[in-house]
């Protein structure tokens, strides 16, 4: 009796925890995407080739994602963050998004409009005027630009991963 237990409990600990492989091989479901640190060839060897880079590649029409989703490429995913699409009707965190957009949407890269001030000794000590701008008469407007900083890109911090799809 305590084998038999034993034998299932190993048995479901198999199926629960380790790699669950289809019909055809693969792991995962259609339209599923995971992250790997695993180059593609290595990713296909562990998952099976039902699973694709997500690289802008195009998509026979047979593939079984085509014919849930229409698409005739793969999204390309490279150098972009993933995010998780918002379908609510108020209270939105991505604002510049209807909702309705399908899955694979791409969303260029933006910064907020916002603005710097000026530190409060600058202007204490100059008003409205920069002394010997103009010539030295002292009679320019203070411009409110304040001096660049930061990098070439605005971005979290991150880790690079390799993203996959199932398209079969």
């Amino acid at each position: 009796m305590k084998f038999t237990t034993l034998l299932v409990l190993v048995s479901l600990s198999g199926a629960l925890f380790g790699q669950a492989f289809d019909d055809q091989g693969c792991t995962g479901a259609v339209g599923d995407v995971k992250y790997s640190v695993l180059s593609p060839q290595d990713f296909e060897n562990e998952n099976g080739d039902c699973w694709i880079f997500m690289d802008g590649s195009a998509m026979s029409s047979s593939n079984r994602l085509f014919s849930y989703t229409g698409w005739t490429h793969i999204p390309d995913a490279r150098g972009f963050f993933i995010r998780s699409l918002d379908t609510r009707t108020s209270s939105r965190v991505d604002v510049d998004r209807s909702g309705s957009e399908e899955p694979g949407h791409v969303q260029y890269h933006q910064i907020k409009a916002h603005r710097h001030g000026l530190a409060p000794q600058v202007v204490a000590a100059f008003g409205n005027a920069i002394p010997g701008a103009n010539g030295g008469d002292g009679a320019a407007t203070l411009l409110s630009r304040t001096a660049f900083e930061g990098g070439n890109e605005t971005r979290p911090s991150n880790i690079i991963l390799y993203t996959y799809i199932r398209i079969d």
